[in-house]
């Protein structure tokens, strides 16, 4: 009798539940923005969230676990998006929680905002510190920054050979304190490009 009692127990049991929604803060992102959405469930079962970002190959990131301590919780992303290694196009972001599932689909655009990627700007501060040369300095924002217009190919035979005015130190120096912009910065190493001042020819050049 005891046992037939818990089993009619076990069985009215309210079984964990809770439905799950994705909601983008927007629908196109941009290079130099942080992908921020919200997860919103019927019920605070005591499960994590899980998320995948998607990318148009079908290609799925390692798993995200979200604690879900409230009805709604917003996810903004501790990083903004870089190029590389994400590419103008259509993503998607699937979640699961407590046995439910939601997908939401979003685009990743160059808006034309300027910024430098995370790494990036510790090679800019190493070299602000004199830990690297211009031409090292000058190769990583070729390579990894999307608006920087630099028009010669930096590569191992001349990079020791590029140099910036005396100058650029010190507007490196107000960058690293904050006091110029990301995009003020890279104005001005394509101001230089332009001008022939950003010059692998190992004389430094004056202005």
């Amino acid at each position: 009798m005891k046992v037939y009692g818990l089993m009619v127990l076990v069985l009215f049991m309210p079984i964990a539940y809770g439905e799950i929604h994705v909601t983008m803060q927007k629908e196109t992102f941009g290079y130099c923005e942080r992908l921020n959405y919200t997860i919103t469930v019927s019920e605070v079962t005591g499960e994590i969230a899980i998320i995948h970002i998607r990318d148009a190959a079908n290609v799925s990131s390692s798993a995200i676990p979200i604690p879900i301590s409230s009805l709604q919780t917003p996810v903004p992303a501790p990083f903004a998006l870089e190029y590389p290694p994400f590419k103008n196009g259509t993503y998607h972001i699937d979640a699961q929680y407590s046995g439910e599932y939601d997908t939401v689909q979003f685009e990743i655009a160059d808006l034309g905002i300027v910024c430098l990627p995370n790494d990036t700007k510790n090679i800019v501060l190493a070299w602000v510190q004199g830990g690297i040369s211009d031409g090292f300095m000058a190769d990583a924002l070729q390579r990894y920054v999307k608006h920087v217009e630099i028009p010669f190919e930096i590569t191992e035979s001349n990079v020791y050979d590029v140099n910036l005015p005396g100058w650029t130190m010190t507007l490196g120096s107000l960058w690293a304190l904050g006091e110029v912009s990301d995009a003020e910065f890279i104005d001005v190493v394509n101001y230089l490009a332009k001008k022939g001042l950003l010059v692998p020819n190992g004389v430094e050049a004056e202005i």
